[in-house]
């Protein structure tokens, strides 16, 4: 068994599910279980037909291509500009929410531990920490990642069957598909009827 096509595949794994398994079963809620089912098998076949249409043009192009190249070389210098901005504002995004959740969870797990500091010290301590392994080399990205997707799916087959007892039928018919088109209307407040 290829152990680097592991590492690779739970690298993706991560950085594509990671904070969307947190955030989506809050923002479809509305929906319901066969409204979400619908909107994420739908999201799943636009990703699909994406990640086709890369690897296409990836293929085309000279070994070692990457996204800007690949808008360059497709959209011009323009494009290639656009992409540029697009992907450091993509990144600099999920590594704002991934600080922002992380130095939260931190912060309550140092506090539940008897440790008192306050939030942005247990956010720059939670960056510090994960910096390192960055640091520290790809091996060590890929261990420590390869230990938190374990984690991750071990912890969603315990929940699983933790919950199963409680699922039925007629609490998955709830829902309403009205909400599918129209996500503006998912207030605060809505969300909270949800619990």
């Amino acid at each position: 068994m290829n152990t680097k096509l592991i590492g690779g595949i739970l690298l993706i794994v991560g950085t594509t599910i990671g904070a969307g398994m947190l955030a989506l079963p809050i923002a479809t809620a509305q929906l319901g279980f066969w409204g979400s089912l619908l909107l994420l098998i739908s999201c799943w076949g636009v990703m699909t037909a994406c990640t086709f249409l890369f690897l296409e043009v990836n293929l085309w192009l000279p070994p070692n291509s990457n996204l800007v190249s690949m808008a360059g070389a497709t959209l011009g210098k323009g494009g290639q500009a656009v992409s540029w901005i697009v992907y450091l504002v993509l990144l600099y995004s999920i590594l704002s929410a991934y600080i922002a959740g992380g130095g939260d969870l931190f912060h309550y797990l140092l506090a539940t531990s008897g440790i008192q500091i306050p939030l942005a010290a247990a956010s720059i301590l939670f960056t510090f920490m994960f910096g390192l392994v960055v640091y520290c080399g790809i091996r060590s990205v890929d261990y420590v990642n390869r230990g938190l997707m374990f984690g991750k799916m071990g912890a969603l087959c315990v929940l699983i069957l933790l919950i199963i007892p409680f699922v039925s039928g007629a609490n998955l018919a709830n829902g309403e598909m009205k909400y599918i088109i129209s996500p503006s209307s998912l207030t605060g407040t809505t969300v909270e009827a949800c619990y």
